[in-house]
């Protein structure tokens, strides 16, 4: 057998069983009769497969690696948004088994070369709406600290608080730290629910950029006209460009007349 890993419930371990034919992992350690009871069997947790004559768990073997140690690899804005989205979806359908991780932390999570997410050591797992078996002062929400119940909400702090880390390593991806600002409001009301964060995010259609461009040509000319100074001549033609380039299939391009100057 080979190490893979310490965490705070016990050792893991890589061995080969020998008459199924597959690697698996078999974790040592703490918790493991809790972490065994009621285990929960959906597709974002690792499988458990067997419980040993001595208490020792055998899990299904997943070569990814984890999430704390992916973060010194290159990201791309997409790579990070698809993690972030199934890091999300993964949650939500942990939750639906009325179960909460309980320790989320980059070293629970592992993380394939796509993005694709999965849970790990769930020795610290509580039923929803029950106080936390363990908190992680870099993770886990202000409530749960204090000795408040892990709610949805709780949840949604601690995994925005994970993938942070991530996202504030990549370039291009703005739009996704707002969304984890705003998980990690202190107040658990102002936080985003699943439902809401299992949703790409949003971008905007080439309608609603050519009406935005179109706002601003008119906002340009009009500041000119009150000001009585004429707008850049080159200004006018990059938004004429602009308008072209984003305009519908079909649809007419109202071009505003470059001005010239006195």
């Amino acid at each position: 057998m080979r190490l893979l890993g310490r965490g705070n419930h016990g050792e893991v371990w890589l061995a080969h069983d020998r008459a199924l034919k597959r690697w698996v992992a078999i974790k040592s350690g703490l918790a493991l009769e809790h972490e065994a009871r009621d285990y929960p069997r959906c597709s974002a947790v690792v499988v458990l497969h067997d419980r040993l004559d001595d208490g020792r768990l055998v899990f299904e073997y997943c070569a990814w690696p984890t999430l704390a140690a992916a973060l010194t690899r290159h990201w791309s804005a997409t790579q990070c948004e698809q993690a972030c989205l199934s890091a999300w979806r993964g949650l939500a359908s942990l939750l639906a088994s009325g179960w909460a991780h309980g320790d989320l932390a980059p070293d629970n999570l592992l993380v394939s070369p796509r993005g694709a997410i999965r849970f790990i050591d769930l020795g610290s797992r509580v039923r929803l709406g029950q106080p936390a078996r363990h908190t992680r002062r870099d993770y886990s929400a202000p409530e749960v600290q204090a000795g408040g119940a892990v709610t949805e909400a709780a949840e949604v702090y601690a995994m925005a608080a994970v993938l942070m880390r991530l996202v504030r390593r990549t370039a291009g991806t703005t739009r996704l730290r707002r969304q984890l600002n705003r998980c990690l409001d202190p107040s658990p009301r102002a936080r985003p629910s699943l439902v809401q964060l299992t949703r790409p995010l949003a971008r905007p259609s080439p309608g609603a950029r050519a009406a935005r461009l179109s706002l601003l040509i008119v906002g340009l000319v009009t500041a000119a006209t009150l000001s009585h100074v004429p707008a850049p001549a080159d200004e006018f033609e990059r938004l004429n460009q602009d308008a072209a380039a984003t305009r519908l299939p079909g649809a007419p391009v109202r071009l505003v007349p470059v001005p010239t100057t006195r």
